[in-house]
């Protein structure tokens, strides 16, 4: 049985999944499947999960079996089948957007466009942002999604020539939207005509992104072109709101006639308002207002090319406080921000972010403005560049989004993110072999195509994993619970040890709620509840907070947590069993993508209906939190539901048991 969900995982899977550090390296390495040196064959589950973590789709039954069929009589390979797989279009525009993009696999946050509403006035249909007007104070206009027909938009509406408020704040930002001196633009290219259009349009921006990235993979183009290029593969809607940026810039006075541009899109160039102002994706307009300032913008640069996420955890509140001193803004302004970017605790983030964030000053906070303005752009400067924190120069480059996105893919930190992110789609946790070999792959071809293959390949040819029930919770273990145990426990000089190296610059403030090792050293006893909270959250590394702990150290503290607990022997091995086995690793599953078409599948032996679903928060899951928890369980329950409607009640119960087998949701 391939369903390794238990008691325990219930009670702490969610801890693991929704705030918990990914395991260290050593403990990955440790956890993952050995590769059999004679592939073992593939199995109908094999092929299932190897099909679904390369397309997301399931088999139907027909062409499952005679594949298995064609593998065992080696009409057919496993290499050659994983080589169709990674041919189709739904690998290239789902999956591997699914995988790079993450949390910004969406439509954008923060870029707004308002959307108009119209009245029916004499029988003549008249659009308004707010107050619906007169049909004497309407004025005609050629809208931007239709030039060639003319509608009627309330004056106070529509504005054409209002492209900043008296104050300065382009009208295209937040800040500005909601005042009455701005209006639709010309063409109403600020607006859209309803609630409706504005979806398809925020659904163009984001199919800008997850197209370029699908014309780069589909032309075997090195993947950092993803970062890097001029160009980008848009809609008419996207092209329209790029000829925005040109109308509130002044290069133009109105929207080009877009006719001939493809409906479905083209790989097309970008005009450049200044030299350099385009990098691939991070300056499509979907990644550059996912969010509302600079610093979140280079956070999710960061984030999606070198897999580094900021934390403010630990920095002194009065050292904080004396940085900003005097500075009235450092979110979207240049206050300070040198002093931030060198200041101990907080330079392992900005020095990185904020000297990162000088590349994009032409490209403003949303609140300030959701078009470029190229008067701010520093593009004629160089400046430095830093990694993990102000110690770690990297030399110049030009302050250009361009200078920005090369330098990013020029470090060794842009291909280890790229591996780490496909290996942990397909294999969850490779091996140190595994994963040089991953590495060896991309460095050569710098595809991302040849990438997967090689981790699907891998993932083919590993034994697959032996599952057995771990010990349940409540029946077993339950230190927190026994009545006969006293409160406090004595601790060894090597457990006292291990937590004031690694936990005492958290923990040891008597003031705080927190500081529960306050008194450690001079009593050498601890709490019972407090050490299954330690060790409950240093055996996923949750623990300690922004620090590698060494993994023969983290086993040794919950080692002795065990030994300080332990009422018996079958206590102790079940708790070393949970703390020091695999009871915080729960089942990888499926994306929700993979997980729609699956479900269906299970349930009535066809995939899904056609057409794109709505978005939800699932779709931009990190790959560290696809674990079968009891939300995914649910999930599948209400995807279920949806294929199995319209049955009479015992083929209802027969379709719904089907497609909510545990195993269904499970990637390995």
């Amino acid at each position: 049985m391939r369903f390794r969900f238990n008691v325990l995982i219930v009670s702490f899977s969610m801890l693991a999944a929704c705030g918990g550090k990914e395991l260290s390296r050593e403990r990955e390495a440790r956890a993952a499947p050995p590769a059999s040196s004679n592939a073992p064959p593939i199995t109908a589950e094999r092929l299932d999960d190897l099909t679904a973590l390369a397309i997301g789709a399931a088999l139907e039954p027909g062409r499952r079996t005679a594949i298995l069929q064609q593998l065992a009589s080696g009409s057919l390979t496993i290499e050659n089948y994983v080589k169709d797989l990674l041919q189709r279009p739904a690998f290239s525009r789902e999956m591997v957007p699914h995988v790079v993009l993450g949390v910004a696999n969406s439509p954008p946050g923060n870029y707004k466009l308002a959307s108009l509403s119209t009245k029916q006035i004499e029988g003549i249909p008249v659009y308004y942002a707010k107050t619906p007007c007169t049909l004497a104070d309407t004025v005609d206009v050629h809208p931007w999604w239709d030039l060639r027909t003319t509608v009627k938009v309330c004056s106070a509406s529509y504005q054409p020539k209002a492209l900043k408020t008296r104050s300065g704040v382009v009208c295209t930002g937040v800040k500005a939207s909601p005042s009455a001196e701005c209006g639709c633009g010309p063409n109403l290219i600020s607006c859209t005509k309803d609630e409706a259009h504005f979806s398809e349009v925020a659904d163009s921006l984001y199919r800008e992104t997850a197209e370029t990235i699908s014309y780069i993979v589909d032309n075997e183009l090195p993947f950092k072109e993803a970062f890097t290029t001029k160009y980008s593969f848009r809609d008419r809607n996207v092209e329209y709101v790029y000829a925005r940026d040109q109308i509130y810039s002044g290069a133009i006075s109105q929207v080009p006639d877009l006719t001939s541009w493809p409906k479905d899109g083209q790989w097309a160039p970008r005009n450049e308002p200044w030299p350099g102002a385009h990098s691939g994706i991070l300056t499509n307009r979907q990644m550059a207002w996912m969010s509302d300032g600079p610093r979140d913008r280079m956070r999710l640069f960061y984030s999606r090319g070198w897999c580094v996420e900021p934390s403010s955890f630990g920095v002194e509140v009065e050292v904080f406080r004396k940085t900003l001193r005097g500075v009235k803004d450092m979110r979207f302004k240049a206050e300070g921000w040198q002093r931030l970017a060198a200041q101990p605790g907080c330079t392992t983030c900005h020095a990185r972010m904020d000297y990162g964030m000088q590349t994009f000053t032409g490209y403003p906070g949303g609140s300030e403005s959701l078009t470029v303005t190229p008067e701010r752009s520093q593009h004629k400067k160089m400046g430095p560049i830093y990694g993990r924190d102000i110690n770690d120069p990297r030399g110049e480059i030009p302050l250009t989004p361009q200078g920005f996105g090369e330098f990013l893919v020029a470090q060794d930190e842009f291909r280890d993110c790229m591996v780490q992110r496909v290996e942990r789609h397909v294999l969850g946790s490779a091996t140190s072999s595994e994963r040089a070999e991953l590495s060896k792959q991309f460095q050569k071809t710098g595809t991302i195509r040849s990438l997967f293959e090689k981790a699907l390949l891998q993932y083919a040819k590993r034994t697959p994993p032996v599952r057995s029930a771990a010990p349940k919770f409540n029946e077993q273990i339950r230190p927190h619970s026994e009545p006969i145990m006293a409160d406090r426990v004595p601790v060894s000089d090597r457990l006292i040890a291990l937590a004031t190296e690694h936990c005492q610059h958290c923990h040891m403030d008597e003031s705080d709620s927190l500081g529960f090792l306050a008194d450690l050293e001079e009593t050498r006893m601890l709490k019972r509840h407090d050490l299954i909270w330690m060790a409950n959250t240093v055996a996923p590394a949750m623990m300690p907070k922004n620090a590698e702990m060494p993994e023969h150290e983290r086993r040794e503290l919950l080692l002795g947590i065990v030994r300080a607990l332990s009422p018996d022997p079958t206590w102790a091995a079940n708790a070393t069993a949970y703390w020091l086995g695999d009871g915080f690793q729960p089942s990888r599953s499926h994306f929700i993508g993979a997980l729609r078409n699956r479900v269906s599948m299970a349930a009535v032996g066809t995939p899904p209906p056609q057409g794109e679903p709505a978005f939800v928060v699932d779709d931009a899951f990190e790959e560290s939190l696809l674990k079968l928890t009891p939300g995914v369980l649910i999930q599948m329950g209400q995807l279920a539901i949806t294929a199995c409607k319209g049955k009479q009640q015992q083929e209802r119960d027969d379709c719904l048991l089907r497609a909510t087998r545990p195993d269904v949701g499970l990637a390995d």
